[in-house]
């Protein structure tokens, strides 16, 4: 008899962490699973380490070739044998209700596609990812970032198997943005508000080549987007959302006032077009002007004062942390710049 859930774990070169990730998988309180391992022609000892464990749940595979990790997944995906498949990396930890909470959230809610949760980064960094819960929220982000963290994914195989989904196997990176934004229309997907998964950071930085690989294609991807949610823009207007969404931080010669009204043009795009729930449009954009404003001091106003003064601050509360940072930080730059 089949079973009820599908890990789907692919490797390479992970041998000092893959029987702790494992582990945390053998000992889930959901029970009905199998562990399909795709060892991606690791040059350590990762598959010695996985066959070490002997426990008959788990089945180990070799690639022929390394395919990268989206070739890898749409390899892995022709071997799974469950009705549900949970995507896992090779060096992360799972929470021990992982896979019967996002099991019952599916049980419940036949609607949904795919299930992630939020997610924890624990070694060299700390971060917590919080992506939005509902569906209609999820859509909507989804033109500024990823909504859904890949390593936190349950979805059903039928996906795969009735739908003929697949990842561009052609990316070495950024292939879970590029899967999830290519088959958007499609896709209900939903978020578990508590961190299920604990994403190990390492120390060592990416090569600048990988880096601007990984920002090219995330470029193309919300360009895409922006199309799939009929939003008509000019190259300087792509420039303002790639900088936005990516560098929120950095604005260089974009001002205050060229982010809110490319941000209502999206909002009134998406109203026309219908393509996400405009009451969720509304709220991501709004967000997305809070946090620039809030990490973009203006060069020539105050970006306080520039905030409330846009129509989009008046569909976004701050938590009340969030509100008082802002505050302190406009009261310290207007101090600074009277000096």
């Amino acid at each position: 008899m089949s079973p009820r859930v599908s890990v789907l774990v692919p490797v390479y070169n992970v041998e000092a962490y893959i029987q702790e990730t494992l582990r945390s998988l053998l000992n889930q309180t959901f029970q009905d699973f199998e562990i399909v391992v795709i060892n991606d022609r690791s040059t350590d000892r990762t598959a010695e380490r996985v066959q070490a464990l002997n426990d008959p749940r788990i089945r180990l595979f070799t690639n022929a070739v390394n395919l990268g990790r989206a070739g890898t997944d749409n390899y892995g995906m022709t071997l799974v044998q469950g009705e549900l498949v949970a995507k896992m990396d090779g060096d992360d930890l799972c929470h021990p209700e992982r896979l019967a909470r996002q099991v019952a959230y599916l049980d419940a809610h036949p609607e949904v596609d795919v299930v992630g949760s939020w997610v924890q980064c624990f070694g060299a960094g700390q971060m917590l990812f919080e992506y939005p819960a509902q569906p209609a929220d999820t859509r909507a982000q989804m033109v500024f970032n990823m909504t859904i963290g890949n390593p936190s994914v349950m979805l059903r195989a039928s996906l795969w198997r009735e739908e003929g989904l697949r990842y561009d196997d052609q990316l070495r990176q950024t292939e879970d943005y590029d899967f999830f934004g290519r088959y958007l229309p499609q896709l209900t997907i939903a978020n578990l508000p508590e961190a299920l998964i604990q994403y190990r950071v390492l120390a060592h930085s990416v090569r600048p080549a990988v880096y601007e690989e990984r920002l090219r294609v995330a470029h193309q991807i919300r360009e895409r987007l922006l199309t799939t949610f009929g939003v008509p823009h000019s190259e300087r207007e792509l420039h303002v959302h790639n900088t936005i969404s990516h560098h929120p931080f950095q604005l260089g010669d974009i001002t205050l006032a060229e982010v809110h009204d490319w941000l209502w043009k999206i909002h009134v795009s998406n109203e026309q077009s219908g393509f996400a729930e405009p009451a969720a449009m509304l709220r991501a954009v709004a967000e997305r002007w809070f946090l620039t404003c809030y990490l973009n001091p203006d060069r020539t106003h105050n970006s306080w004062r520039e905030y409330y003064r846009q129509p989009l601050a008046r569909h976004y509360k701050p938590s009340t942390r969030l509100f008082a940072k802002f505050a302190v930080k406009n009261f310290v730059l207007c101090h600074i710049q009277r000096r």
